[in-house]
């Protein structure tokens, strides 16, 4: 069986439990964690295999940010934040993916999302400006994704109302060092962040609406399920966003993982049926919530 990154959380167990008392001391994890966790690999669970990620499946991706936090909270935290961050560059610009993972694919990427910065366009890009809260993990983190609303040139929020997401290196925004004074939690180092007339180019900007409907990964041309939100031209069909109901299930009633094709003909046509999609319907392949939500 081919080791997985949990079994590498739990050779590092006692170190993890041991430090957390540190963290929250220090507010932040301490480098020596950091390097713990870069070498067990939580954080590239979700990452391309093109970039020394795992590409797995998000269940496993969940278990073990369970099992880090099940040791440290504030580690089990940053994981599950800064591991999702992955999940997006994998589709972003070409230029900007080998720019955080070309020369070091242990790169992290921080946030927030929250759309509290102003992007305002201009040749070749945008400047921005503006001020976050929560960006945990940040400390270890060389890259950032941050929420904008698309601007004026005076400053004021555009209209329609545009979301974007910003991806800034770490000599474009600054770490507010006193700004997470809390009473539990501490060491994730949730920092405020602020960017002050930061010029990013345009193949550094995401459309948010387009990473929510799926528009961004198809545009980006990517074909593994796994970064795939309405792929139907792929081939591949979510579940997601399906009432339970309608969820796949075996002879037994359990809910069906589907994850490859064998998988999929494992279910008679009467199963699929009974889910509501006739077998003639099916895509090749299908993907499932791994439990009821």
């Amino acid at each position: 069986m081919a080791r997985r990154v949990i079994d590498n959380i739990r050779e590092i167990a006692d170190q993890l439990r041991d430090q957390a008392p540190e963290a929250e001391r220090i507010g932040r994890l301490p480098d020596d964690t950091a390097k713990l966790l870069k070498a067990a690999g939580p954080i590239k669970l979700l990452q391309p295999k093109q970039y020394g990620g795992f590409e797995a499946h998000p269940r496993e991706f969940a278990e073990t940010v369970m099992a880090v936090a099940s040791l440290d909270g504030a580690a089990g935290w940053i994981c599950g934040v800064v591991g999702v961050h992955p999940w997006q560059l994998a589709f972003a610009d070409p230029k900007v993916r080998e720019e955080v993972w070309g020369t070091d694919d242990n790169t992290w990427m921080a946030s927030p999302y929250a759309p509290t910065g102003i992007a305002v366009p201009t040749d070749g890009g945008y400047l921005f400006n503006g001020r976050w809260q929560f960006s945990s993990g940040t400390d270890h983190c060389d890259w950032i994704f941050l929420g904008a609303m698309l601007g004026n040139p005076d400053g004021s929020i555009a209209d329609p109302p545009t979301m974007l997401h910003m991806i800034l290196p770490r000599s474009d925004y600054q770490i507010v060092e006193d700004s997470w004074n809390v009473v539990g939690l501490k060491g994730t180092g949730s920092k405020d962040i602020i960017v002050r007339d930061a010029f990013v180019p345009s193949y550094r900007v995401m459309n948010g609406d387009q990473v929510i409907d799926g528009t961004a990964q198809k545009e980006a041309g990517v074909s593994e399920a796994l970064y795939l939100r309405d792929p139907d031209d792929n081939g591949v069909e979510l579940y997601w966003d399906r009432p339970r109901e309608q969820w796949p299930r075996s002879a037994g009633g359990e809910l069906a993982i589907l994850s490859t094709s064998d998988d999929l003909r494992a279910l008679t046509a009467a199963e699929l049926t009974r889910a509501g999609r006739p077998a003639d319907r099916i895509a090749p392949k299908t993907l499932v919530p791994s439990g009821d939500p």
